[in-house]
């Protein structure tokens, strides 16, 4: 599906607008979104980005069309790269679901947000990643407006859920961890392994 997928994207192939675009995120985020009742606007860095770039670009709330994972949503800060890596580090990953059909594409974001060339080039990561998969809005996006799905440690995919779980999991994670010494010494031998090699690459 990912292979097929890809390939209706670049080339410019209409996408249904009942397609959904995930917010992909961790446990503890997801505990926050939980909480909170929404997906807030992405504010991080901002103020340094438009200081930089000379923009008074918007904070944007952002979704992806990746049907797996979205690689900018990785908390390299962590140790954690892919999708498998956040589940060891983290228990499991959480992802909020919208039609496109309620955001705007990359380009349309872009002008509406007043996000730059300079800004994109920042986001963009030197072309690490795909923007023609990215969407988004300039509003916060309510829980109960999403489709949630859960990635757990020891499942294969990706399922329905509720956010009212993700505590509890992240709780069970920590736990299962203390009880688990050796798969504590893996999860930090990997977040060791992937912060050497995110501190070689920079």
């Amino acid at each position: 599906m990912g292979k097929i997928y890809d390939r209706l994207v670049r080339k410019n192939t209409p996408i249904d607008p009942t397609t959904l675009a995930w917010h992909y995120t961790i446990a503890p985020h997801a505990v926050s979104i939980a909480d909170e009742g929404v997906i807030r606007l992405a504010t991080a860095g901002l103020e340094e980005t438009r200081k930089l770039t000379g923009s008074k670009e918007k904070p944007v709330t952002w979704f992806s069309t990746q049907p797996i994972w979205e690689k900018s949503a990785s908390k390299v800060n962590h140790g954690c790269f892919s999708l498998s890596d956040h589940i060891v580090v983290f228990g499991s990953v959480w992802r909020l679901g919208v039609p496109i059909s309620k955001l705007l594409p990359w380009h349309d974001l872009c002008v509406a947000a007043g996000i730059n060339s300079l800004s994109q080039k920042i986001l963009l990561m030197g072309g690490e990643y795909d923007p023609s998969f990215w969407y988004g809005t300039l509003e916060p996006v309510a829980v109960d407006q999403c489709v949630v799905h859960c990635w757990s440690r020891g499942e294969s995919g990706w399922r329905g859920g509720s956010l009212k779980d993700a505590e509890q999991y992240a709780h069970d994670h920590i736990d299962w961890l203390k009880s688990n010494p050796k798969e504590k010494e893996a999860q930090l031998s990997l977040v060791k392994k992937n912060l050497r090699r995110l501190a070689d690459e920079g």
